[in-house]
């Protein structure tokens, strides 16, 4: 027997774990962890890979849809992938002639959970150079408010937490056991060296159990806990004040009158478009900030506290206070003690969690799905940014911190996308600041009323490399109706799935173990962040299957965009992109475990001086500093101040036909609605289920193993119950993803839409969204238990 071991990179999920592949005659057989790797690491799923790659359920060939859509028999039928890419690119260019690149949209799976992280920056450069502002995937749904809407408040993405400096970490809706094992080991090292370690989330995980401090939040109430932790940094004297007064918006006077911020342009004609206010306690006058040039001496010592009548140019004065003081005052209204109704959490809890944090320091958090998926998440985001900010930690060693990256040239290329392109995205009106602004995506919703009504403007096609509309994302009902309209639709990906029954064409892809791709730059720690690699294949695609980056340059080549894909050399455009490193493809191969480029962190950047003129760099918001009051919102008609947003459907209502509230919850051997027909992965969970208090399923008349019902308004899913004991009797929490059957376990699958689904998000309406970020509440939605 021959063998081979091949150093490589996991794609499939967030970690992007350092592996080792073992090939015996020929054949994949194995997945290890490399010893060798900063981020080196295995779970079940990357041990699964070899199922995975030999699945006899992958797409084989190229695929055209013969009968119409709605039909429960597509039709499929073989076609060559010459003929295939021809039409697809006849048929994309023939729609931009008549209606504009805009009535096409395209997108792909989540690249926390797939291998698509390696190709999202070339498919947008690709749809960028096409015309296109319209990228369709799942951001705004489970991370936008913690890597966009965060700059809002820091000024960039929240920075990773530097685990491995540490001395108390906060997980907040994160259990890194199940969806990012690298973070989940630097976790425990930290552990055994005595980090401190606080958990908030509905349910208690592994890493819960093991804490210092677990608080079991009520679903969705996260922002009312935050301001609860921030009223104990005010209660008990634990705010950073020379940080908040040297660099936040913590002193900046707000008028009584209006709730805005004093400008320097109210009390002064000679003052610049962006400036603000302050009072100087030691003059007790008025003083004008510019982020350009400061307070134009270094004498001001801003006020953090007090009222102030600030005289006008019309010799009237304006009664103002302090941002902080407004904050301190609803950061008061969420008292421990006044909050519990609301949080379900004991106030000496939240009191324990706000001291551990703001005195074992250096401490850092992080936080991911939980605090995303509610109707109020960008201000629930804003509360724990607002705690965290005025602790004084932001980009400090052990704290949240900005690690140096190994430096690349861009590949998504936003400067092919035409002039005006960015202002027809989708749902831009509706989300001015949120994610159709920043980074660009597109929410479902506006893509459904764009095929549907064509509103503002007809879609006419849709490019989707994975994701799955029907399991995925809320109102499935909604998509299959808009799908079935679609005018045509190209659908990439390695098996079938529900959403890909209604496409035009279907294009088998490759795995990631059957496809190249470099990361200049990994995650979670320093060494990672400059460790640059090539991934090569380590077994020849299956079938007729090609790399998702083949066919992308296939389809530039056809839609005559080969001068923005380097001519179609793959290894040219690789090259260009590492080109910063002094690093080449042929470098990266001939070390294929990966190279550290020679970088290092330098923390508090913020205060660093600027070479320019030597003042200090600050944050890159409008005023250049942390924003408690985020500057940019008052003109958008959203709230400056962050508070708690009480869902609409909320279970403190009166009304309890509906007394649970639904959460979900990462086990790690599935992510979203994939892989379920993998053995492997499928034997330690066969059959979809929810977890749920002993109390609750006796009062329901459900025991252990029993299937049962989950029914609101919506619509209802059947689930096999597991009790729970550590839940609150009003919450039940489930996976979501299930459709898949697994044919060798014999294991049926669970039709999206059916009578008996156990599709979650038939649970799952989109009429109470997030008003900036257009999230959705896949975490906090009531329901009501019901025996089979």
């Amino acid at each position: 027997m021959s063998t081979e071991k091949i150093q490589t990179y996991c794609a499939m999920c967030t970690s992007r774990c350092g592996v080792v592949a073992t090939i015996e005659d020929g054949r994949f057989t194995r997945v290890d962890a490399d010893p060798d790797h900063p981020n080196g690491c295995i779970c079940i799923k990357g041990s699964a890979a070899p199922e995975i790659v030999y699945s006899d359920d992958r797409l084989r060939h190229p695929l055209r849809r013969t009968r119409p859509k709605g039909d429960p028999n597509p039709g499929w039928e073989p076609i060559s992938w010459n003929d295939a890419l021809e039409l697809i690119a006849r048929r994309l260019l023939d729609i931009r002639a008549e209606s504009g690149a805009e009535s096409v949209a395209y997108g792909c799976a989540t690249t926390a959970g797939s291998a698509t992280d390696d190709v999202r920056p070339w498919l947008d450069r690709l749809f960028g150079a096409f015309g296109t502002p319209n990228f369709i995937g799942p951001g705004h749904v489970c991370t936008w408010s913690r890597l966009f809407g965060s700059k809002h408040t820091y000024g960039v993405s929240t920075p990773r937490p530097d685990t491995e400096n540490a001395n108390c970490i906060l997980l907040w809706g994160i259990n890194p056991q199940a969806s990012d094992p690298v973070s989940a080991g630097r976790i425990a090292k930290a552990r055994q060296r005595g980090t401190k370690l606080s958990v908030i989330d509905p349910r208690e995980h592994t890493l819960a159990k093991k804490a210092d401090c677990w608080l079991r939040v009520r679903p969705g109430a996260d922002g009312a806990l935050a301001l609860a932790m921030l009223h104990v940094l005010f209660d008990e004297d634990l705010i950073d004040t020379d940080f908040a007064r040297n660099w936040t918006n913590a002193p900046f006077l707000v008028r009584t009158d209006t709730g805005d911020l004093l400008s320097g342009q109210d009390i002064s004609v000679d003052a610049g478009k962006n400036s603000w206010v302050v009072r100087d306690s030691k003059t007790n006058r008025a003083a004008i900030w510019d982020p350009e040039t400061g307070f134009g001496d270094n004498e001001t010592v801003p006020s953090l506290s007090g009222s102030f009548e600030c005289p006008l140019p019309d010799g009237s004065t304006v009664r103002c206070e302090t941002v902080l003081d407004l904050l301190r005052s609803r950061a008061a209204e969420y008292a421990p003690e006044k909050s519990t109704d609301i949080t379900w959490v004991a106030p000496e809890d939240v009191r324990r969690a706000a001291q551990m944090f703001a005195t074992e320091r250096p401490s850092g958090y992080e936080s991911w799905t939980g605090t995303e998926m509610h109707s109020g998440t960008l201000q629930m985001n804003r509360a724990i940014q607002c705690f965290y900010g005025l602790t004084g930690q932001f980009d400090a060693q052990g704290s949240n911190a900005e690690f140096a990256p190994a430096p690349s040239n861009p590949i998504t290329a936003a400067e092919f996308l035409p002039p005006g392109q960015t202002d027809k995205r989708l749902g831009l009106a509706d989300h001015p600041l949120g994610p159709s602004r920043d980074p660009g995506h597109i929410q479902h919703t506006p893509l459904y009323r764009a095929i549907l009504d064509k509103d503002p403007y007809p879609v006419r096609g849709l490019v989707l490399f994975g994701s799955n509309f029907l399991v995925g994302h809320v109102d499935p009902k909604g998509a299959a109706k808009a799908l079935k309209a679609l005018e045509f639709y190209v659908h990439v990906d390695l098996f079938d799935n529900p959403t890909a029954h209604y496409a035009d064409i279907i294009l088998p892809a490759s795995s990631t173990w059957e496809s190249s791709a470099i990361r200049a730059g990994f995650c979670s720690s320093q060494e990672a962040f400059a460790w640059t690699q090539a991934k090569t294949p380590v077994v020849a695609p299956r079938h007729e299957s090609r790399p998702d980056l083949e066919i992308i340059f296939d389809l530039a080549a056809r839609l005559g965009l080969d001068s923005a894909f380097f001519g179609g050399d793959q290894e040219a455009a690789w090259n260009h992109h590492l080109s910063p490193t002094g690093l080449t493809m042929a470098d990266l191969k001939n070390s294929p475990g990966g190279i550290p480029f020679d970088t290092n962190t330098t923390y508090r950047k913020y205060s660093r001086p600027l070479e320019v003129d030597g003042s200090p760099a600050g944050f890159a918001t409008p005023s250049g500093r942390l924003e408690l009051f985020a500057s940019a919102f008052p003109a958008a008609g959203y709230p400056p101040l962050p508070d708690h947003v009480e869902p609409p459907d909320s279970p403190l209502d009166d009304d309890q036909t509906y007394p649970l509230v639904l959460t979900s919850f990462r086990v790690i051997q599935l992510i979203g609605p994939q892989n379920r027909n993998i053995p492997r992965l499928r034997s330690r969970q066969p059959d979809p289920f929810m977890e749920v208090h002993p109390e609750t399923a006796e009062a329901a008349g459900v025991a252990e193993g029993e299937w049962a019902y989950l029914e609101n308004t919506q619509g209802r899913v059947r689930l096999r119950t597991k009790i729970n004991p550590s839940l609150h009797p009003r919450v039940v929490c489930a996976p979501y993803g299930w459709w898949q059957a697994c044919a060798e376990l014999n294991l049926p699958g669970q039709p999206p839409l059916a009578e008996n689904s156990a599709n979650q998000n038939l649970l799952i309406g989109s009429r109470h969204i997030d008003p900036l970020s257009g999230s959705i509440p896949h975490r906090s939605t009531r329901c009501r238990l019901v025996a089979d």
